[in-house]
């Protein structure tokens, strides 16, 4: 069983990378969005360019993990977590809010599959959730004993 907790602060430095690599051992993919209304700055548009190779999907969206527009699309990346693609993602960011727009794309989210998050982030709202097993909460407390999270 899997139980919600809520990020009580920013992951940064250390303690965000040491996030990424702990919750990447359950994970397939990474997830990260574009809104056409916010141009991406060219830093950002450089690390879509990095990440190229492991995009898998990338198509127009309403919806993904914590969001949902009303009125209009944005365009959702789904990004195989590979070493490589792990290595830019804690590399691009010293922090998880700042995958926000227009610096980076926006929301970076862990999926255990396609459809299925471990970690959601709501970037501009300084907001997010893990999605653990028990199991999973001891490996990642363990790991990063700076960690704190709350149960929903």
């Amino acid at each position: 069983m899997r139980r919600q907790y809520t990020l009580l602060e920013e992951p940064q430095g250390a303690e965000y990378t040491g996030l990424l690599r702990t919750l990447s051992r359950f994970c397939q993919y990474a997830l990260l969005v574009v809104r056409p209304e916010i141009p991406l700055s060219p830093y950002g548009q450089e690390t879509l360019q990095e990440l190229e190779q492991d995009i898998v999907i990338q198509e127009a969206r309403q919806e993904w993990p914590g969001t949902r527009l009303y009125g209009g699309n944005a365009t959702v990346y789904l990004v195989r977590l590979s070493s490589r693609s792990l290595e830019i993602l804690c590399q691009r960011a010293d922090r998880l809010y700042e995958w926000s727009q227009p610096l980076l794309p926006e929301d970076l989210c862990l999926m255990r599959t396609e459809t299925e998050p471990l970690l959601v982030s709501i970037s501009h709202e300084r907001d997010a959730y893990l999605l653990l097993s028990d199991d999973e909460k001891r490996e990642l407390l363990s790991a990063v004993p700076s960690f704190r999270i709350g149960e929903d």
